[in-house]
């Protein structure tokens, strides 16, 4: 074998092993840096978490809970000291009731409700507050707040004298609570309390309308009041079913037209003119229960409400609607068609005439508020305060006229009508 050729192919062969452990050498430090790399970025973030634990503990000893709590979840240990943050909060919770803060100390008990005895401060700072808004004359608030705890203590007893307060101090625009009826859609929290809007008061004498679309039926199988299903169904199931004995008692039976009587009623399309000053304080939304029943909703999430008006369109016999823009349907020969009295795409917002210190069982006209009962016909002159939006259905010129307090006349602006049949404007009111 040539010699020279056999030194050749060895160096080679060194020169490859050389390489070959070169090669390994360097992978190995490769593996040992980025081991290196790795522990160390280790340690620097436990080093890091131990550092946001200990900030976060500080601001549990400073009773500052929400910022502990955000550094928890931002580092992934929200479960871990979750009793730390409950524990906080339980402090703070039990200094705001001692401070008679009782807003925050409620607020803070629901958020750890099941921490501890939590849910029985909260009942005892939920109570306490709703007490605070009677002593400060805030019955609305109270009301709210004691309707959700009616079993606790004497809450019942309180809800009921806070309605009754409402409705003593109660004016013209205000929102009161009377009855309860199912509107939230949830059987299992009970009925909820109906909301009413004043809309007429003389005296102790209040003319109420639901703040919302109660229930949605047809008008019934004829156009007239006295006959119709929504009548049958306000005097009676309503009725019945919604307001306490303590409540009944408060409701007087109206003369609604010359040859009807009734506790709860729908306004006639005059009423729904006179004791609104406008298209928009019309405007009426259904409750949510009627929204799940599929009830028919305008692009402003309100609906069309009855009348108990008969009106005698050109196109034949219906009734009055109130649209869901709050414009009243009219019986002109120009005016919008009556709604057909089976249509039962419309809703009832029930009206009743209160007095809380009465006793009498005597039927009263609608004189009291400023307006005679009339036959339920849409044929009388549009009223309208002076200040009120115009509306598509309007009719005539009307104005208000300033009342000498006659008897059965509001306080006040008055509409007059020169021309009503009644002619109680003519002793009532100067000119």
């Amino acid at each position: 074998m040539d010699k020279n050729k056999y030194q050749v192919d060895e160096n080679i062969s060194k020169k490859q092993l050389s390489t070959k452990r070169k090669s390994k050498f360097l992978k190995l430090g490769v593996i040992f840096v980025i081991f290196l790399v790795i522990i160390g970025t280790i340690f620097l973030n436990n080093l890091s978490i131990n550092n946001k634990i200990k900030q976060a503990d500080d601001y549990i000893e400073n009773n500052e809970c929400n910022k502990a709590s955000e550094i928890y979840k931002e580092i992934n240990k929200e479960s871990k000291y979750l009793s730390k943050v409950q524990e906080c909060n339980y402090k703070n919770a039990k200094t705001f009731l001692e401070n008679k803060d009782y807003e925050n100390a409620y607020k803070l008990f629901l958020e750890i409700k099941d921490y501890k005895d939590s849910d029985k401060y909260y009942l005892e700072a939920y109570y306490d507050q709703a007490k605070l808004f009677i002593e400060n004359k805030e019955y609305y608030k109270a009301i709210n707040m004691l309707f959700n705890i009616t079993d606790y203590e004497d809450s019942r007893t309180l809800l009921n004298d806070s309605k009754y307060n409402l409705l003593k101090n109660a004016n013209v625009g205000d929102i009161v609570y009377l009855g309860e009826y199912e509107q939230d859609n949830n059987l299992e929290n009970g009925k909820e309390p109906i909301e009413w809007i004043v809309l007429g008061k003389d005296n102790d004498d209040l003319l109420l309308i639901s703040r919302y679309i109660l229930k949605k039926m047809r008008f019934g199988s004829t156009y007239l009041w006295e006959k119709s299903e929504v009548r049958e169904w306000l005097n009676n199931e309503f009725y019945n079913e919604s307001f306490n004995e303590k409540e009944l008692k408060y409701i007087q039976k109206m003369i609604t037209s010359n040859n009807t009587q009734d506790m709860v009623f729908c306004l006639s399309s005059e009423e729904a003119r006179l004791f609104f000053e406008s298209d928009k304080d019309r405007i009426a939304e259904p409750t949510q229960k009627l929204i799940d029943d599929g009830f028919k909703l305008s692009s402003n999430n309100a609906g069309n409400w009855w009348t108990r008006s008969v009106s005698r369109a050109s196109n034949g016999k219906g009734v009055v609607p109130v649209e869901s823009n709050g414009n009243v349907r009219s019986a002109g020969t120009n005016e919008l068609a009556p709604a057909e009295y089976t249509y039962v795409d419309i809703g009832v917002r029930p009206s009743i005439s209160i007095n809380i210190n009465s006793t009498s069982s005597e039927a009263k006209n609608m004189v009291i508020y400023g307006h005679d009962s009339n036959t339920g016909l849409d044929n009388e002159p549009n009223v309208r305060s002076s200040n009120s939006g115009s509306s598509s259905s309007s009719s005539g010129t009307n104005t208000r006229k300033s009342c000498n307090g006659g008897v059965g006349c509001r306080s006040g602006w008055h509409p007059c009508n020169p021309n009503s049949r009644t002619g109680y404007c003519a002793s009532c009111c100067k000119n």
